[in-house]
């Protein structure tokens, strides 16, 4: 059954949707919570397992910072 994807301008996947997604929209909105509540990296590495580069690209806005602009169906 077709789901509805987030999609950027060009059209490519975005967040949970994209292909080397490791963390879900909500894995990414806790890790942003709890950094913001005073977390260090390496607790959140610890957390949701995965390497410290990615909470970090997260945490800067490097990575998952894309505004959803556009819906297609995925099949």
């Amino acid at each position: 059954m077709p789901k509805l994807i987030a999609v950027s301008e060009t059209g490519r996947p975005l967040g949970e949707n994209h292909p080397k997604a490791v963390l879900t929209d909500n894995e990414v909105e806790q890790l942003l919570m709890l950094r913001q509540q005073g977390y260090t990296y390496q607790w959140l590495v610890d957390k949701f397992d995965v390497c410290k580069s990615t909470v970090a690209s997260i945490c800067r806005g490097r990575t998952r910072c894309q505004p959803k602009l556009k819906w297609k169906q995925k099949d």
